[in-house]
């Protein structure tokens, strides 16, 4: 393993690189939990792994030994981990071949564990199936003797909970929702717990927040600010109801406050104040917002008019986000566009085929991780080869015009255009399919990435020989 920290202001945090196992996709994680089980044993964590001689899929475990522990009145088994993430880093798993569940026995384990082990902290991330590579389908956790940077980080605001006023409760300064409870009692930590388990968001509006009602009686704007930003849809019914009233169409509030309150995620994002876990929460109150405000903008749809052209519309393969991308379809649908949209995970093969079965205006390619900047080249690259020259448009958190003038319009031969956000779409749209404006629209494009490839070139260092690359490595141990 390759392991370091790093300073930031929630503390000292461990970075580890694991440099023996395999990255797995979130999306088969979250299948695995689900998939029927067969073969003995049914997976890496059962029992039966102990003394196992091994099989073709299945590694040899013949000097693997297993503690036996009595944890919630059951038969669990105590081992090391391979990996070593951190000191003394431990598995503590079910007896049983059973799935990975939240729920109050959960917190029952917890502190049987503690209870025998007090040295340790023991945790689970059954919930959290996008988060590295854990066996879903067997209950386990993970531990060790360990003091992470968000045990030691300090309480932001005190609050109390009603009827458990005998339990110290707080906010933990940290850039996740993270609650911290104190108390001597085990039985009301763990009532406590499971009812803020049960209550999800609610848990804060029983809080004596200050800060809560302090963003409450602001102004509408920086309300749907606020709930955009922090990942709160508690309240958006209610604030996109007065919003109704005070925009004159639907989608400008999408266009207006709320893009303008992504646009800010994205900023806190690409400055590393912001990270992936939060946006993926701020994303889905978005979704939520626009699908409050769908009815509205359906209703708002001028009937009889002709469409402004076709646009496919699509999340690169290897990309699960859709949150931007259905944005973009609902601004450029009320903009009179027709709309195909192929969803996420879509093949460039695919991409192509179905822009010229459905005769599209304009092709739009969305994603939000890295990868998705080679998979976009690629479906350019495919276009040119299907001998197209439809104007793309791409947007998405990593994209950028430095990569869009580099990679991706070079490998297309044609038109690409990289809109920095949602509400820009229906305005490049409108300067592609304008006849009498598109071809000096284009040419100045053109003309800006000419430039901006010039410019690269000049600030581009020299390449070293492998040779003298070798030389220099980075010499880690």
């Amino acid at each position: 393993d390759m392991k370091w920290k790093t300073t930031t202001p929630y503390g000292d945090l461990d970075i580890t690189v694991n440099l023996s196992k395999p990255e797995k996709d979130p999306k088969a994680i979250a299948a695995a939990k689900l998939a029927k089980q067969s073969g003995y044993p049914k997976c890496l964590l059962c029992m039966e792994n102990e003394g196992y001689a091994g099989r073709t899929n299945h590694p040899a475990r013949n000097n693997h030994r297993i503690i036996p522990l009595t944890i919630n009145d059951s038969q669990w088994g105590f081992q090391y981990s391979p990996y070593v993430y951190y000191n003394e880093h431990c598995i503590v798993f079910n007896g049983k071949h059973v799935p990975m569940k939240i729920e109050r026995a959960t917190f029952v384990k917890l502190f049987d564990f503690v209870k025998l082990f007090p040295h340790y902290f023991l945790g689970s991330n059954a919930d959290l199936p996008i988060v590295g590579g854990s066996i879903l389908s067997h209950d386990h956790f993970q531990g060790g003797h360990y003091t992470f940077a968000m045990a030691k980080a300090p309480i932001e605001k005190y609050f109390t909970m009603k009827g458990y006023e005998d339990v110290e409760a707080g906010i933990v300064y940290w850039p996740m929702s993270v609650l911290r409870l104190r108390g001597t009692d085990p039985e009301r930590l763990i009532d406590l717990a499971d009812k803020i388990k049960d209550s999800g968001n609610g848990v804060i509006s029983n809080a004596d927040d200050s800060r809560q009602a302090a963003w409450r009686s602001a102004g509408l704007e920086e309300r749907l600010s606020y709930a955009m930003v922090k990942g709160v849809g508690d309240y958006l019914e209610e604030d996109l109801d007065e919003a109704i009233k005070k925009y004159p169409r639907a989608v400008d509030i999408i266009e207006g406050p709320l893009m303008s309150a992504m646009n800010e995620v994205g900023d806190l994002f690409a400055s590393g104040k912001m990270f992936l876990p939060q946006v993926v929460k701020t994303a889905r109150t978005m979704k939520t917002a626009v699908a409050i405000l769908q009815p509205f903008i359906e209703r708002e749809k001028e009937s009889g008019t002709a469409s402004a052209g076709k646009v496919l519309i699509a999340t690169v393969k290897g990309d699960v986000h859709d949150i931007g991308k259905n944005i973009v379809s609902v601004v450029l649908a009320c903009n009179n566009y027709t709309i195909v949209d192929l969803g996420v995970m879509c093949p460039p093969e695919v991409i192509v085929k179905r822009a010229i079965e459905e005769k599209a205006d304009i092709v739009a390619l969305s994603g939000l991780i890295t990868p998705s900047l080679d998979e976009m080249v690629h479906v350019a690259a495919m276009m040119r080869e299907a001998g197209m020259s439809i104007p793309i448009m791409v947007g998405g958190a990593t994209t950028s015009k430095l990569h869009t003038a580099l990679k991706i319009s070079p490998a297309y031969g044609n038109t690409v255009v990289w809109t920095k956000d949602a509400s820009q779409a229906a305005l490049v749209a409108a300067h592609l399919m304008n006849k009498d404006t598109s071809a000096a629209y284009r040419q100045a494009l053109e003309e800006e990435y000419e430039q901006m490839r010039s410019d690269a070139k000049q600030t581009q260092e020299p390449s070293l020989s492998l040779d003298e690359a070798r030389k220099r490595k980075l010499n880690l141990f």
